[in-house]
């Protein structure tokens, strides 16, 4: 029998993640899918390396330390936000932003606090951004007003998704450890009237809502507060985009 003979070891998990053609990106959406199933506290570098079928020192050519991986989760769970077609109006691309972004945090609640609290790669920070000041420009906002317009919308939307996500509300997604409905009731109806007499008085208010139908209310006062027309499509003011550095 002609060929090389078979030494019959088995393959090493290093060179069979090899094989495998690990990127950084691919290991990174191991980790989140990691995270998302068990936690940010199980997410070690010799768990992603079993989930990666690959020693766990082989990871630190991809990452130099868990920082930086925590920084490319992020990055992979805010690469799935879904952003809008552009062929629609301005403030409709805002609204649909700001519920894709939600719905990445819901779709992730592990992961999302890093998305908020962990620097991560530029590109992937900036594709919402890009979208929003885009819109608010079409929308007739000049450079400076669309700045400090993307910065209260998506501020609003990540302190929102948080507080969610949190349980402090009764949220579509209750997450694991949230105060049951029953309990916040029982706490907020025996607070002092005194010092609580505006909540005591909103109780059922802030009680019993639709929380989809209250956070696109909000997105739609933001909007209306940044002059951000409901259909029409404005021409926006031209400005040369500045020439990058030789």
């Amino acid at each position: 029998m002609s060929g090389a003979p078979k030494s019959g070891k088995k393959p090493s998990r290093a060179a069979r993640g090899s094989r495998r053609g690990l990127t950084r990106d691919i290991i990174a959406r191991l980790a989140l899918n990691l995270v998302d199933s068990r936690g940010i506290e199980a997410l070690t570098m010799r768990s992603l390396a079993r989930a990666c079928e690959v020693e766990a020192m082989s990871l630190y050519a991809h990452f130099s330390d868990k920082d930086a991986l925590l920084g490319a989760v992020a990055a992979a769970a805010t690469d799935c936000i879904e952003l809008p077609d552009e062929a629609a109006s301005p403030r409709t691309r805002l609204v649909l932003l700001s519920r894709a972004f939600r719905n990445a945090a819901h779709a992730h609640p592990n992961a999302f606090p890093l998305v908020v609290l962990h620097p991560l790669k530029l590109d992937s920070a900036l594709r919402p951004v890009e979208c929003a000041l885009r819109a608010f420009i079409e929308a007739g906002l000049s450079p400076r007003s669309a700045v400090t317009a993307q910065r209260t919308l998506l501020g609003f939307v990540r302190g929102y998704s948080l507080w969610e996500l949190g349980g402090f509300n009764t949220g579509r997604r209750p997450q694991p450890g949230a105060r049951p409905q029953k309990e916040v009731t029982q706490t907020l109806t025996a607070l002092d009237d005194t010092a609580f007499r505006s909540v005591r008085l909103c109780t059922k208010e802030l009680l019993e809502y639709d929380p989809d139908a209250e956070f696109d209310s909000c997105v739609s006062t933001l909007l209306d507060a940044a002059r951000v027309p409901a259909s029409s499509r404005r021409r926006p003011k031209v400005r040369k985009v500045p020439d990058r550095a030789p």
